[in-house]
């Protein structure tokens, strides 16, 4: 079988650019056309990002976690007034 090429208009060319971006990789596109092949390796390459972001994001909550304890502010106490004054 021959090789594919997909003619794109200009929302798909914009598409594309922005996942190239998101990638880092030139995906080679000429004459607004593209190998029918490059979509399936512009899915794989997003994948690939998606799962990386993925796990930064599951590291980053273990760190919370482990590292950060929440410390509730008392606007009372920092500007040093008793809660009953303003009742």
């Amino acid at each position: 079988m021959g090789t594919i090429y997909m003619s794109l208009n200009r929302d798909d060319l914009k598409k594309i650019d922005e996942m190239s971006a998101i990638t880092e990789i030139d995906y080679g596109i000429k004459d607004n056309l593209v190998l029918m092949e490059t979509y399936k390796d512009i899915a794989e390459d997003l994948l690939y990002e998606y799962r990386k972001l993925e796990e930064e994001f599951e590291d980053y909550k273990q760190d919370v976690e482990d590292n950060y304890e929440y410390i509730g502010i008392n606007p009372y106490k920092e500007y040093g007034v008793s809660e009953h004054d303003f009742h």
